[in-house]
């Protein structure tokens, strides 16, 4: 509703109010103590608009309301009625509930409606479950998680350890393994670099099983042995010396030569790095292939979903003592133990070359060899490579590690963001949003239950602090209707069915979730980001199911089982109603009409309880009519009551006519309160043709200098003829001038452009002054069903004049002739009196005031131009 009214038609006065305008209206009635019985009068007033906002019960109810009753009447209705809006969406939203709750298996904390954790079997389980994962990965993982032992035996055991026991064992790079690294004959090769004897072959893993003659650097005897040329002791001495330092150099370059470490590190590193990033999405991908179930199992909710499971499991697996976890730690201490291992024994490694190259031969015949100090060099250099290879491969270990705790990591989280989505968050999630609704409509139900105006139940006491928001069992006779699928599962579990989750890796290698839900007969897809709005497509699809089936039932239906199931008969129905529907005004009065406003069934049985309803209330009514009235409405039965009670009865309206008729016969005093107090009394009006009608009675009492009271005031039906004042205006310039005159049954006004009839005499030959007016005034236009001439004020204006000119006449001097010497035997003959003789003479006063306020020459319809409220004659 506008907070600002106008008073013309072209919104030069406009009223205004600090908020909305119905902020500001009251009702008079019985006190209210306390919220309930407040709830139960605006209901009543509620529930007493309704029927005329009905297209059918409606303009029945209207026309009697004005033409028998008018604005002053006093209502109060109750009604018994089927919140199906309320419990459709409930309904919907419960089924929503579910199908989350058997999704996503949430296990409520302490607060109700709030999600502590999910459900996913035995934890001792999901952790058996995760260490077989790991273990199942590499056989690096089972190896080093198996292993037992303090810190220090750890160490030791890490001192111990070669790289062909990690390369060949752990890896499984080598011929017949299992893990799953593919390596060809080429590859294999480059791959034993990495734990060959490098200082003494780099095809040779064993430094036993290489020749003399295949050793990379040979000692002075093997040279001899494997009859190369003769060479001299201190000849061989810096040959041997160059040639191990040659073999360190070429290993431990970085360019991944085919001499280098580097060249099989960096192969058996990718390798296993996309074997163990394509087994962990094995692991994970392939659980839900697994498990062709959806949702929980009924009866073992405790046992989750396959989601939530290996949701748990992943977490296991990234535990703080987790498989992975233990791993990591486990590496950590090995490289831990072999720190600064490699740089001692290549400090050795240098040293026994250098004590090599200053080996000299002994005594002037040369004597001795330098065979011994060779073999010293290439033994510590041999053992510093092993050291190289040790570390290095530990180093990558520990990076393989990490990369799989990383990709479980980005599965995990993926997971987690999607059960987030769905279930976890406890502010922002569809599980979050769907208890909102179900709080939400829940309480609307409570409200609801609590009315005792509106009336969804049957209780004979209405509690508020209990209300029966179970409808004496119907609603759950109504939810399992409702929510039943044509198999007759529960809706929910019919879309359960057809769900499935799916994870994949997409195309640039990154992990995908994927929610499959048949929407329409097929399934559609929720990415991640679209899962945040599931609840609401779920609530709208459940939605159109649960409504269609609850069109199938009306309020007949529950009444109908009321009877069956709880004997509550149409005699305690109509009872009920029949004390709920309290007037609003607590005042006597003779004339009370009661409505009972239903729609008319087709079946037979439920007509009958109309028809018993109907009885039993004319049975309560005692000399007050009851009458049928049919509403569109067919979850509602509503008794309505209307009286016209003796206004004179109650001391609040009787005390505002009082001030109204002060303040509307009252004069400027020159005092500035009193003077603007007088001022703000136009506001007083909402409606134009109110505040109208103010002025002209105003004007009337001071041309006529004596008092009036209420009684004098111009009634409802002829106030609504000041819709339009200037129109108003005109019409009684023509009618005084002679320009709309009544000619044989038919009003007749003779525009500029021809006749036009402003009543049809074969439809209305009784058509009256006030008839003319409405067509006139209001209307605007031809008076005959088919007529399209329009009216407007200057064309109306002109005819006014044309008619006082063939008089013979200005238009001031026909008009007021015709005030002075003809209004009242003309308004007695042009408006007849009718069945109500007191009501006749008011409104023939009415008219009158009309007539004399706008056939002055001083008067203007613009509100502008009279601001002073002082009128002169």
């Amino acid at each position: 509703m506008s907070s600002r009214v106008a008073y013309d038609s072209r919104s030069h006065l406009v009223a205004s109010v600090k908020a909305k305008l119905f902020d500001h209206l009251f009702y008079v009635g019985l006190p209210c103590r306390g919220d309930a019985e407040r709830n139960g009068f605006f209901t009543s007033v509620a529930s007493s608009i309704d029927p005329y906002l009905d297209s059918s019960s409606g303009p029945p109810l209207l026309e009697a309301s004005l033409n028998d009753f008018a604005a002053a009447s006093s209502f109060g209705g109750a009604r018994f009625y089927v919140p199906v809006e309320t419990l459709g969406a409930l309904f919907a939203w419960e089924e929503v509930a579910a199908y989350l709750r058997a999704a996503c298996a949430p296990r409520e904390g302490a607060v109700a409606g709030e999600v502590r954790d999910l459900a996913f079997g035995a934890a001792s389980e999901r952790q058996t479950e995760a260490r077989a994962k790991v273990e199942n990965l590499l056989q690096l993982f089972k190896e080093v998680l198996n292993l037992r032992g303090t810190p220090d035996e750890l160490r030791a055991f890490a001192r111990r350890l070669d790289a062909k026991t990690i390369v060949k064992e752990w890896y499984g790079a080598s011929s017949g393994a299992t893990s799953g690294l593919e390596l060809s004959p080429a590859e294999e090769l480059h791959v034993k670099l990495t734990y060959a004897a490098a200082a003494y072959s780099l095809s040779e893993d064993d430094a036993a099983r290489v020749t003399p003659a295949d050793r990379r650097a040979k000692t002075y005897a093997e040279h001899k042995t494997a009859k190369l040329p003769q060479e001299g002791k201190t000849e061989s001495r810096d040959r041997f010396a160059a040639e191990l330092e040659r073999v360190m150099q070429r290993y431990k370059e970085t360019d991944a030569s085919n001499e280098s470490f580097e060249k099989g590190r960096r192969l058996l590193f990718d390798k296993l790095s996309r074997l163990l990033r394509a087994k962990v999405d094995a692991a994970v991908t392939g659980k839900l292939a697994q498990e062709n179930r959806f949702g929980v199992v009924e009866g073992a909710e405790d046992q989750g979903t396959v989601l939530t499971r290996l949701y748990q499991e992943l977490g296991e697996m990234l535990a703080d003592r987790g498989a992975l976890q233990l791993i990591d730690e486990k590496v950590a201490t090995f490289i831990s133990a072999l720190s600064g291992e490699e740089e001692q024994l290549q400090h050795e490694a240098n040293r026994a070359i250098k004590d090599l190259r200053d080996w000299m031969p002994s005594g002037l015949l040369g004597m001795g060899s330098p065979e011994e100090s060779q073999q010293a060099a290439r033994e510590n250099v041999s053992r510093y490579l092993e050291a190289y290879q040790r570390s290095r491969l530990l180093t990558d270990m520990q990076k393989l590690v990490r990369e799989v705790k990383a990709r479980v990591e980005e599965w995990a989280a993926h997971l987690r963001s999607a059960l987030r989505t769905l279930v976890l968050d406890p502010a922002g999630s569809c599980h979050a949003e769907v208890r909102a609704q179900l709080v939400r409509h829940g309480g609307r139900l409570w409200r609801m239950g609590q009315n005792p105006a509106a009336r969804i139940s049957c209780q004979d006491k209405l509690n508020p602090e209990t209300p029966d928001v179970a409808m004496s069992g119907y609603r759950e006779e109504l939810r399992q209707m409702a929510t039943a699928a044509e198999d007759g599962r529960p809706l929910h579990a019919a879309l359960l069915e057809g769900s499935k989750w799916e994870l994949a890796v997409d195309e640039k290698g990154h992990p995908r979730l994927r929610l499959w839900l048949p929407v329409d007969g097929q399934p559609r897809e929720f990415g991640e980001h679209e899962l945040r709005e599931l609840h609401r497509l779920l609530y709208e699809r459940l939605r159109k199911n649960v409504d269609a089936r609850l069109e199938q039932r009306d309020v007949f239906d529950y009444l109908a089982y009321l009877e069956r199931d709880q004997r509550i008969g149409p005699q305690q129905v109509a009872e009920m109603l029949h004390r709920a529907a309290k007037l609003l005004i607590n005042a006597r009065t003779d004339r009370e009409f009661w409505h009972f406003v239903v729609q008319d069934p087709v079946d037979q049985n439920k007509r009958r309880w109309v028809d018993s309803v109907d009885l039993a209330l004319r049975s309560f009514a005692g000399g007050s009519a009851v009458s049928r009235t049919l509403h569109s409405d067919r979850q509602s039965i509503t008794l309505f009551k209307v009286v016209k009670p003796n206004l004179d009865a109650i001391s609040n309206v009787d005390e505002c006519r009082r001030d109204y008729v002060v303040s509307q016969q009252d004069v400027f005093s020159g005092d500035e309160r009193h003077d603007k107090e007088l001022l703000r009394a136009q506001v007083y009006h909402p409606f134009a043709p109110e505040l109208e009608a103010w002025y002209v009675e105003r004007r009337a009492f001071q041309r006529r200098q004596e008092r009036f009271d209420h009684f004098g005031h111009i009634p409802a039906r002829i106030v609504r003829l000041l819709e339009e004042p200037e129109m108003m205006r005109m019409f009684v310039l023509c009618v005084a001038s002679g320009a709309i005159e009544n000619v044989g049954y038919e009003w007749i006004w003779h525009g500029p452009a021809g006749d036009v009839p402003l009543s049809d005499k074969e439809q209305e030959p009784d058509a009256n002054l006030v008839r003319a007016a409405v067509v006139f005034v209001l209307q605007k236009r031809e008076g005959t069903r088919r007529g399209l001439r329009r009216i407007d004020g200057k064309t109306a204006e002109q005819s006014a004049v044309a008619a006082a000119h063939k008089q013979g006449k200005r238009l001031e001097e026909a008009v007021k002739d015709f005030l002075e010497s003809e209004l009242e035997t003309y308004l007695e003959r042009n408006f007849p009196s009718h069945d109500k003789p007191e009501q006749h003479r008011a409104e023939l006063a009415g008219l009158r005031m009309i007539f004399e306020f706008y056939g002055q020459p001083t008067t203007r319809a613009l509100l502008r131009q009279r601001q002073d409220l002082v009128f002169t004659s």
